[in-house]
């Protein structure tokens, strides 16, 4: 009798799928570069300053998450839980005292929003922000995002898999929140 196909699959898949996770997540064809600390004021949205300039405004590209203060449904007998406050909170935690790099992300339209903060690729030390925020699932992945980079889709397709945080309350995200309430 024939192996299930699954088990063949299985340890392929892992290493297709760590190659995806560890290899850059958009080339480097950004215009700009942004060093310094950074403050979360949401999940995605952050301010980053630079040691010599004024702080700077940034979105992490690709990312939707819930604004802070909105509650999310608890599982019974679990009562509501803020999950923007979460979101915005496990962004701080990943920058917190360490150098925060982010590649600005060149737009293939113009925005809708001319004043809206740039999106951007962030890195602390070897940890990509943009993918962390999805593979911990305090993030998912905008729709115009998907398919367009496979590791942005694989953190997101692990997160969705284990129900990661948001994704056990995917249908209570707020479609546009990009601005801190």
């Amino acid at each position: 009798m024939a192996e299930h196909p699954c088990r063949i699959a299985t340890p392929a898949l892992l290493t297709i799928l760590t190659l995806i996770l560890s290899a850059p997540a958009i080339p480097v064809l950004a215009q700009e570069t942004v060093t310094g600390s950074g403050t979360a004021l949401t999940g995605a949205l952050f301010e980053i300053q630079s040691p010599l300039g004024d702080p700077r405004r940034l979105r992490l590209a690709g990312l939707l998450v819930p604004p802070p203060g909105t509650l999310c449904p608890g599982v019974a007998p679990a009562p509501d839980w803020e999950c923007g406050t979460g979101s915005q909170l496990s962004l701080q935690d990943e920058m917190q005292g360490e150098t925060v790099i982010c590649a600005i992300v060149p737009l293939r339209a113009p925005p809708i929003d001319p004043d809206a903060p740039p999106d951007a690729e962030c890195h602390v030390q070897t940890r990509n922000l943009n993918i962390r925020m999805l593979e911990t699932g305090w993030a998912i992945l905008r729709p115009a995002y998907r398919g367009r980079n496979a590791a942005y889709d694989a953190a997101e397709y692990l997160a969705r898999r284990t129900a990661a945080t948001l994704w056990g309350v995917i249908d209570r995200i707020p479609s546009d929140p990009d601005t801190p309430q």
